[in-house]
This record gives C-alpha cells, structure tokens and sequence, in this order.
C-alpha cells in the first residue's frame, strides 16, 4: 500500500513540475510580447506625432 501511495505522490509531483515549467514559460512568451506590443505602439505613435 505505501508503495502505491509513494508512487502516486511522485506521479503529482512530476505534474506539478511540468505545470511549473509550463507556466514559467507562458510568463517568459507574455513577458516578450509585451515588450514586442509596447515598443511596436511607441513606433507607431512616434511616427503618428511626426
């Protein structure tokens, strides 16, 4: 029974973990396209203000 048990908590803890990179990720991609978002919108209002 506890080998059951101990393997089922290692099957969580290998998803959390990927649940953990997966959204460390998706912070890392949002993170860049803000930047890609931001620095497009100052062009565009630099060149609006010309």
């Amino acid at each position: 029974m506890l080998h059951a048990l101990r393997r089922e908590q290692l099957g969580y803890s290998k998803a959390l973990k990927l649940l953990k990179e997966t959204l460390d990720e998706e912070k890392q991609t949002d993170l860049k396209l803000t930047d890609l978002a931001v620095s497009n919108v100052n062009k565009s209002a630099e060149r609006k203000s010309k």
